[in-house]
């Protein structure tokens, strides 16, 4: 195989595979015994751990600043009123994460090589401020391109997460 016939099968071959996927990942899961048309309020408090596979990743202030954003904006349009967590029907915890995945592209040809794709998580989780239950977890992840991180598309990925959240006063089975 000639050069430029080489190089144009890795260079869709990196294309195809930074670009796995799309968008966003989002997975989202409402406790079956959760009463949210108990809730009418919602804080904010520490961190959580990163989701399982990944190392603890930090954002910078514009990043967090965006993804705090993203939260109020969405929970603020399904009708939640944002409070102290002291009077808080709901509170709300999050994580965010790192990892790396590699793999080998080529297989038994003589032109195999091995890319790495970076990816970045963010969990929430939210629990009952009186039972200490968990109601909500939600995660999402997405291919990241460091040393950059993109306040936009991480507003709208929490935004993205924060969609498939119960309304309050709602059933479980109702995501505004």
């Amino acid at each position: 195989m000639s050069f430029p016939r080489r190089f144009a099968l890795l260079c869709f071959t990196v294309a195809l595979a930074g670009g796995c996927g799309g968008g966003p990942r989002v997975r989202a899961q409402t406790s079956a015994d959760a009463d949210f048309g108990a809730y009418r309020t919602i804080a904010f408090a520490g961190d959580q751990p990163p989701p399982e596979g990944y190392e603890r990743a930090t954002l910078t202030s514009t990043a967090r600043d965006a993804a705090r954003e993203g939260a109020r904006a969405t929970l603020m349009a399904k009708g939640w009123r944002r409070v102290s967590v002291d009077e808080a029907d709901v509170v709300m915890y999050a994580g965010v994460g790192r990892r790396e995945l590699s793999d080998d592209v080529g297989g038994a040809t003589p032109y195999q090589f091995e890319y790495t794709v970076r990816q970045g998580a963010i969990v929430l989780q939210a629990f009952d401020r009186v039972t200490q239950r968990p109601v909500w977890q939600g995660q999402v992840s997405a291919t990241i391109r460091p040393p950059y991180e993109d306040p936009e598309k991480i507003r709208a990925a929490v935004s993205q997460l924060l969609d498939a959240f119960p309304v309050p006063g709602g059933t479980a089975d109702d995501d505004g």
